[in-house]
């Protein structure tokens, strides 16, 4: 635990004092549309045991394509160019997504939630980015992993700290995907994140799922990297119910994946992509299970480590060019 410490307050320092960027104006109370009940039903089958988990097998060159260019979305999401200067103008975004016209981004508030909203009209696409942790207050919202009840679901809990911290952002995030669906209703909406982001994303596709009608399991999904556990078993056994595509990225041995802890309570859910190789690169496994594959990353905990985390396939965190 304590080799996690240091490595999130080596990130927390890479841009120095979180006051040295401009931030945005935390939104204030805002209305969002209601929660719709249907789509908030705790999963059946939790009470059953471990749920279902497959065999793995080995994922496609255009799976791991795709998951490899989401990759570079997420990375994105680290570029001052983006989150503060409010521009589409770095190396890297310019590379990946063209004609990406921005349309919302958030940075500041307690937690320092940090992304972007974007869309692309040669890919037809709504694109919801979260960065990970990259500021001391982000380090302590890390480190805030007491669980709560998750409202949408009260049978499910949720690490304090990740929930607050999209909360802070829920109204910018809900909203400005309302509208844009408006405007663009053939749209797909795709959601991203890396490290604390990728927890972050979670929180917020449920939302969107939870509460747009426009919504639903054919035109959202979401690719998480190096993301941590978000909430216990029934949180997890309620994200695979939902038939939401989820693919969490876990390369190797990254550390980051594994907390908070299964003694504390928490449990990943739903198909996971294991890159098997050093350097962010290599075969890449695929595991479906309710709950935790024990076929991919989890076969190898006890060699899990900080460097892992920082790069997945060509993206490395949290670097910006």
């Amino acid at each position: 635990m304590k080799a996690v410490t240091f490595y999130l307050v080596g990130l927390a320092c890479l841009l120095g004092p979180s006051s040295a960027l401009p931030r945005t104006k935390p939104a204030g109370p805002a209305s969002i549309p209601p929660l719709i009940p249907a789509r908030c039903k705790a999963a059946n089958d939790v009470i059953s045991g471990m749920g279902t988990s497959l065999k793995p097998t080995v994922a496609s060159a255009q799976q791991v394509a795709v998951a490899a260019y989401f990759a570079q979305l997420s990375a994105v999401a680290y570029c001052p160019s983006v989150f503060a200067d409010k521009q589409w103008k770095s190396t890297m975004g310019r590379k990946v997504l063209p004609d990406a016209k921005l349309h919302a981004t958030f940075y500041g508030g307690p937690h320092y939630t940090t992304g972007y909203i974007a869309t692309s009209a040669s890919k037809k696409t709504i694109y919801v980015a979260f960065r990970g942790t990259l500021s001391v207050q982000q380090l302590i919202t890390d480190l805030q992993v007491t669980k709560i009840t998750y409202p949408p679901v009260p049978t499910a809990h949720v690490a304090e700290g990740f929930y607050n911290s999209y909360i802070e952002v829920q109204s910018i995030v809900v909203n400005t995907v309302a509208s844009l669906l408006e405007q663009y209703p053939s749209y797909a909406v795709r959601v991203t994140g890396h490290s604390l982001g990728g927890a972050q994303a979670t929180l917020a596709t449920l939302d969107l799922y939870q509460r747009l009608d426009a919504i639903n399991t054919n035109n959202i999904a979401l690719y998480t990297y190096g993301e941590l556990r978000v909430g216990d078993k029934d949180f997890a056994a309620y994200v695979t119910s939902t038939g939401i595509s989820r693919i969490r990225v876990v390369h190797h041995a990254d550390i980051i994946t594994f907390l908070p802890t299964t003694s504390q309570g928490y449990v990943h859910g739903g198909e996971e992509y294991w890159i098997k190789g050093l350097l962010g690169g290599g075969p890449t496994q695929r595991c479906v299970a309710t709950y935790e594959s024990p076929y991919c990353s989890n076969t190898i905990e006890l060699l899990a480590n900080p460097v892992d985390h920082i790069m997945y396939y060509g993206a490395k965190f949290p670097l910006c060019y």
